[in-house]
């Protein structure tokens, strides 16, 4: 998450003439997303692998709602996408996604301080 926020914080300062144009900033905040991202999309086989663990009897319906919940989440972040596109223009896209990444780590790093037994389940 921290490295989405700080790929969009890149992207928001090159449209904003505050990081040097070109290629270096570009390179930067194409490598911060490419990384962010394949460690986003990593996590779904882990979880899926928990929900079949924790609850065997019940994994064809565990995994039908985690698979809609994710599409789900996609959708709603492009209907925030629009949203803010069409408020505060693109600009506003990198503030929100710091935004975003950074209430995500927070709420992760909360989750995991406030479970330390649910690690040990896996």
């Amino acid at each position: 998450f921290l490295g989405l926020a700080i790929g969009a914080a890149l992207h928001w300062m090159e449209l904003n003439g505050g990081a040097p144009p070109g290629w270096p900033t570009y390179l930067v905040v194409t490598f911060t997303l490419f990384v962010g991202s394949t460690a986003l999309f990593s996590v779904m086989p882990v979880v899926q692998s928990r929900l079949i663990t924790v609850a065997p009897a019940a994994a064809p319906l565990a995994l039908a709602l985690n698979g809609s919940s994710a599409s789900m989440g996609q959708a709603l972040g492009a209907a925030l996408g629009g949203v803010v596109l069409a408020s505060l223009g693109p600009t506003g896209l990198p503030l929100a996604s710091i935004a975003i990444a950074l209430g995500s780590a927070l709420f992760w790093w909360r989750a995991a301080k406030d479970a330390p037994a649910a690690r040990s389940m896996v």
